[in-house]
């Protein structure tokens, strides 16, 4: 039998960057028994942890990413929780690649290249999102 969980956020919703904050979500499944299940997880944003219960089952650094994950399930309520990290932070941690050989039109932040992310909301121009690049893009 296949159940989709319902998430919530639980975090506040972001304002202009939501790039520099964590975003929660939580979702909880009910059964009756223990019993043995598999998590599918797809399209998370790019840096990612999922919790069953408080701990974490599974990571990601791409929301290309899909994973089938098998869990035990405790009898009762259990909780799924999706933390998605800042991905500022994350950009921030890793080393400095090497330069490019040409500048990215593509976003404003060069950064961006190196994570698996979409460039949605971040292709000035084409997709604005908040910031100063955006405002010149609408003018």
């Amino acid at each position: 039998m296949r159940h989709v969980l319902a998430f919530e956020r639980t975090t506040p919703e972001p304002g202009p960057d939501a790039d520099a904050v964590e975003h929660r979500f939580v979702a909880t499944a009910d059964v009756d028994a223990a019993t043995d299940a598999t998590l599918e997880i797809g399209g998370v944003a790019t840096v990612w942890d999922v919790l069953l219960n408080g701990d974490v089952v599974a990571s990601g650094t791409s929301m290309f990413e899909r994973r089938q994950v098998p869990v035990s399930l405790v009898a009762g309520a259990n909780t799924v929780e999706v933390v998605v990290h800042p991905l500022t932070t994350w950009l921030d941690e890793r080393p400095r690649k090497p330069r490019a050989r040409w500048r990215t039109m593509v976003t404003d932040e060069p950064r961006l290249r190196w994570a698996r992310t979409q460039v949605l909301g971040r292709a000035p121009g084409r997709a604005p999102g908040c910031g100063p690049s955006a405002t010149a893009a609408r003018r």
